[in-house]
């Protein structure tokens, strides 16, 4: 199973312990948010793609896009560390394809 984004670790951890009661594998989608615009583009215009409050919030409180990306970055590492803890793995969608997002998730 391939999961649309997740943002929350316990939705990814839900999601990761019901395939294995299947016995099915699950690869969980992390997507850094890179900006206020991004993060309400994708909460309110994506069809299944639900960023909770608290992490919509915490953006938006950033001084400007390069401070969103920080925080994006930063909620997609905490994240991708759970993942790895309940899942057979991730996958990474850096926004607009960046491979210079997705380096900075991945470093450690």
């Amino acid at each position: 199973v391939y999961t649309q984004p997740v943002f929350e670790g316990s939705i990814a951890e839900a999601c990761a312990e019901t395939c294995q009661k299947l016995g099915v594998p699950v690869l969980v989608g992390v997507l850094p948010l890179r900006s206020q615009r991004h993060a309400e583009f994708m909460h309110n215009e994506v069809p299944g793609i639900e960023i909770p409050r608290w992490l919509r919030e915490r953006i938006s409180s950033s001084a400007d896009d390069a401070a969103a990306l920080e925080i994006g970055v930063e909620e997609a590492r905490k994240l991708s560390a759970t993942i790895r803890g309940c899942a057979q793995g991730l996958y990474l969608m850096p926004p607009f394809g960046s491979a210079a997002i997705a380096e900075r998730v991945m470093a450690v």
